[in-house]
C-alpha cells in the first residue's frame, strides 16, 4: 500500500509538472467513434501484445509509441515507469498487464484512457501494429486503428558488373566480421516500428483525433 501511495504521488507530481490538470483545456470524448462522459487528456500505454515469434517486438514497438501519441495532443504516462510498476505488482508480461482492472487505472494512476496495442507482424520487411483506445471509466472503445509499414526494396545489384559485386561481397564480409549485421537488422525493425506508430495515430481517416494539448484541437 505504501508503494502504491508513493507511486500515485509521483505520477501526480509528474502531471502537475507538465501542466496536466483538470482545468487546463476543454475537450470532449464525443469526438471519438464511441464517447465517454468526461474529458480525455491523459493516456496510459500498456506494452503491446506480441503476436509474432520475435521476442523483441513488444518493447521495440513500445519505445516508439509515446512521441507520436503525445504529438497528437495527449499526456502520455511514462511507459518505462508504468512497465516497471506493473511488473513489481505481479504483472510480469504484456498479457498479464492487459488484465489490469480499469477502476484501478483511474484510482491509482489517474489515466483517462488506456491504449491496448498488438504487434501483428515484426521483421525487417514489414511491421503491422494495431491499437485500441478504451475509456478508463466507462470501458467504452473510443478509437481503433491498424497500420502496416513495409520496407522499401533494396536496390538490385548488377551481377554483370564485377566491381559492384565484389564491393558488395567485401562490405558484407566486413559487416559480418564486426557483428554489424545484427545491429543493422535491429535498427531496421526499430525504424519500421516508428513509422508504424506514426501512421497508426496520424494518417488516414482513422487517425486519432487531436487531444487538448494540440493547437488544432476542437473542444
Amino acid at each position: 500500500m505504501i508503494r502504491i501511495a508513493l507511486y500515485s504521488l509521483l505520477l501526480s507530481a509528474l502531471l502537475l509538472a507538465r501542466g496536466v490538470c483538470a482545468g487546463d483545456a476543454p475537450t470532449s470524448a464525443g469526438e471519438f467513434a464511441a464517447g465517454g462522459d468526461h474529458p480525455l487528456r491523459s493516456i496510459l500505454v500498456l506494452p503491446p501484445l506480441n503476436l509474432t515469434k520475435d521476442s523483441d517486438a513488444t518493447y521495440t514497438c513500445l519505445s516508439t509509441v509515446s512521441r507520436p501519441l503525445a504529438e497528437r495532443g495527449y499526456y502520455v504516462f511514462p511507459v518505462a515507469e508504468i512497465d516497471q510498476y506493473l511488473k513489481a505488482n505481479g504483472m510480469p508480461t504484456a498479457v498479464d498487464m492487459r488484465q489490469i482492472p480499469l477502476d484501478k487505472v483511474v484510482e491509482i494512476i489517474g489515466a483517462d484512457a488506456v491504449l491496448f496495442l498488438e504487434v501483428r507482424n515484426y521483421d525487417t520487411s514489414a511491421v503491422t501494429l494495431s491499437g485500441q483506445l478504451v475509456d478508463a471509466r466507462s470501458a467504452a472503445v473510443l478509437w481503433t486503428n491498424l497500420a502496416r509499414v513495409e520496407a522499401e526494396p533494396a536496390s538490385p545489384i548488377d551481377e554483370h558488373d564485377p566491381h559492384n559485386l565484389w564491393d558488395f561481397l567485401g562490405e558484407l564480409a566486413v559487416d559480418i566480421a564486426i557483428g554489424a549485421v545484427e545491429g543493422a537488422l535491429t535498427d531496421k525493425t526499430h525504424e519500421l516500428c516508428g513509422q508504424a506508430s506514426q501512421r497508426l495515430f496520424s494518417e488516414g481517416r482513422e487517425a486519432l483525433p487531436y487531444g487538448p494539448y494540440h493547437p488544432k484541437h476542437v473542444g
